[in-house]
């Protein structure tokens, strides 16, 4: 396949994660698949601490989940914009609420894009942002949707019986799944400035009202499960609701309940696409995965006592149970007629439609070429550098100690010493193990899809116009 700069020397690309299965890997993974597609380049996907690389291996062009939502992804970006190296960042969290109580900027304390584009999730996010931008900055924010949730367009999921198989759980035929909502968060080492959309200016408040819901949640699950014994109930915890250092977690909604038979707890052993798939309805007491639930066509419940607090939006397409009575009256319902009758309320379907559109922008596994589109942009104006990027001191020892510790780390022992215990994380993440697997599954799907819109020829054509609608183009 040809460069689009048309040189004959191939593209280097570097990808950086923080982890190798989750939510950035989900999000990065199909425009890595449209990226080789229609470009012949070199592309490596490695750890966030192997940053010091940049400098060794001077890649054209570096992607990243986000240049904001993690310091070490601000750094890197931050860094590659600084030796002239592009950086096209996609969006981790995109659908942020626009009522200016989400920290935006996150760990860019220099409110400054250091990639090339902004791409946004919806309208309505794209312009808020436009607003908040540098004025000089405001061409580089574009719609291109959220490439993460093409998957539930294109994808293959683990099925009931290979899911209770796999954790020996054969007996049961009924499976509930529940999605945590981070009242952990309260009782980390970073407690301080978790969920401080609540009671922003009272900390004692927030913690009380976190610890209130928590226990409130954590009843009205234990009665269910006490009382539906015949039912496995499927947890899993919030993505972010521990920190990278924290080897334990305090207490949540779920993790009290581990000693029944019929509940099974996860924090990141399996994909949330998996466990929403094997789950016969989905619930959560406010959770962003009732929109995924939603494009897997499941019904999703909130536990939730209908009292407002700053939250995004996606609740309103979901009917909310106070208590477990109400609760156990849906899963009564829905064992009888495999149906919830409130779930298909003609309000909540209309909201269900607009929050889709005003939540991920488009429903037609093409985000990812939307994102592809302005990713090829960048490329054809990527230049030879005559520079070499800057030594960074702090890079380079990150880089040694992450590749010469290894050889002494002793996970037992790293974990009972204070200042090693952080560097848990790193070694056990490194190598990125996992990420090879998941990349198979997904080319697989990916392919399948390509085949079938004939995508791979309109790629190296360039026909975008076959590709999306007109007013896409119109737009950009």
């Amino acid at each position: 396949m040809k460069s689009t700069n048309n040189k004959s020397k191939k593209l280097k690309v570097f990808c950086f994660l923080d982890k190798a299965v989750g939510r950035d890997t989900e999000i990065v993974l199909p425009l890595l698949y449209g990226l080789e597609t229609a470009i012949d380049c070199e592309l490596t996907v490695l750890f966030i601490w192997n940053i010091h690389k940049i400098k060794i291996e001077k890649p054209d062009l570096i992607i990243l989940p986000n240049a904001k939502g993690h310091h070490m992804y601000f750094e890197i970006a931050k860094y590659a914009y600084q030796c002239g190296i592009k950086v096209f960042a996609l969006e981790s969290e995109g659908n942020f609420r626009t009522d200016g109580s989400f920290p935006y900027w996150g760990y860019n304390k220099d409110q400054f894009f250091y990639q090339e584009w902004v791409t946004c999730w919806s309208e309505r996010t794209q312009e808020f942002i436009k607003k908040i931008a540098p004025p000089s900055q405001s061409s580089k924010i574009v719609l291109t949707g959220a490439t993460g949730f093409d998957r539930y367009i294109y994808g293959k999921f683990m099925r009931k019986d290979v899911f209770l198989k796999k954790y020996n759980k054969e007996k049961y035929t009924k499976i509930i799944g529940y999605a945590g909502w981070g009242f952990g968060k309260i009782y980390s080492a970073h407690k301080h400035v978790a969920l401080n959309h609540i009671f922003p200016n009272d900390k004692e408040k927030r913690f009380e009202w976190v610890e209130k819901y928590r226990v409130y949640v954590r009843d009205i699950l234990k009665q269910a499960i006490e009382n539906n014994p015949d039912i496995l109930f499927v947890f899993k915890r919030h993505p972010k609701e521990a920190f990278e250092s924290d080897l334990s977690e305090g207490p949540n909604e779920m993790n009290e309940l581990l000693d029944y038979d019929n509940v099974l707890y996860f924090l990141q052993e399996e994909q949330i696409h998996d466990l929403i798939n094997v789950s016969d309805f989905w619930m959560g007491f406010e959770t962003t995965t009732s929109l995924e639930g939603w494009l897997l066509n499941k019904q999703t419940i909130l536990i939730n006592d209908g009292k407002d607090f700053t939250r995004n939006n996606l609740h309103i397409g979901s009917p909310k149970v106070s208590n477990y009575t109400e609760l156990q009256d849906v899963i009564d319902e829905y064992y009888i007629n495999q149906d919830i009758k409130i779930f298909n309320r003609p309000e909540l379907q209309k909201n269900r439609a607009f929050l889709i559109h005003d939540t991920i922008g488009y429903a037609d596994g093409k985000n990812h070429l939307r994102t592809l589109y302005f990713l090829i942009k960048t490329l054809d104006n990527i230049e030879s550098r005559k520079s070499k990027p800057k030594l960074n001191l702090r890079h380079l020892r990150l880089y040694f100690l992450m590749h010469f510790g290894k050889y002494f780390f002793n996970k037992n022992v790293f974990t009972n010493l204070p200042y090693f215990r952080k560097t848990v994380y790193v070694f056990d993440s490194m190598n990125l193990d996992g990420f090879e697997n998941r990349r198979k599954e997904y080319w697989v799907n990916m392919y399948d899809f390509y085949k079938i819109h004939d995508i791979e020829k309109k790629l190296k054509n360039r026909d975008w116009k076959s590709i999306f609608p007109l007013d896409f183009l119109k737009k950009h």
